[in-house]
């Protein structure tokens, strides 16, 4: 059986990355934060790669990072992967019982996915004034 926490956390942290992606603006998909830092395609390249590791770990035992080559993709091609490649790696992580493999969904998935949302929403909100930063949370425990 699936750990609940970890099924929750998964979705609801997918669920804040598709809202900033879905209606990103076309033009700022080149921008970044600074000049050192990924633009938002590179963003959502990176985190695919990174998940892609992660699966590598699930069927090998450990992380490869070569599974995955996000060079000369579109961002529509880049979305399409993103959400492939996550959805499969969540489904692996909510059908183990392992500990280690639930840890592993938290640090590959949901924690790094957390660092990169806060610079997309970033880009987005730059690049679209009128853009709600504030809908990326939505559906939080505000009772009990």
């Amino acid at each position: 059986m699936a750990n609940p926490i970890i099924s929750h956390v998964l979705a609801e942290s997918g669920n804040a990355l598709n809202r900033v992606i879905d209606g990103f603006p076309e033009a700022a998909w080149g921008n970044n934060l600074t000049p050192k830092s990924k633009t938002a395609a590179e963003i959502i390249g990176h985190l695919t790669w990174v998940y892609a590791a992660y699966i590598a770990l699930l069927e090998t035992g450990k992380a490869a990072w070569d599974r995955y080559d996000p060079s000369g993709k579109s961002p529509e091609e880049l979305i399409a992967d993103l959400r492939e490649t996550r959805r499969y790696a969540m489904e692996e992580a909510n059908g183990s019982e392992m500990p280690l493999i639930h840890r592993g969904a938290l640090e590959y998935i949901v924690m790094h996915e957390m660092y990169h949302l806060g610079q997309l929403v970033l880009i987005r909100a730059e690049a679209q004034p009128d853009w709600d930063a504030e809908s990326v949370f939505s559906g939080w425990v505000t009772q009990l």
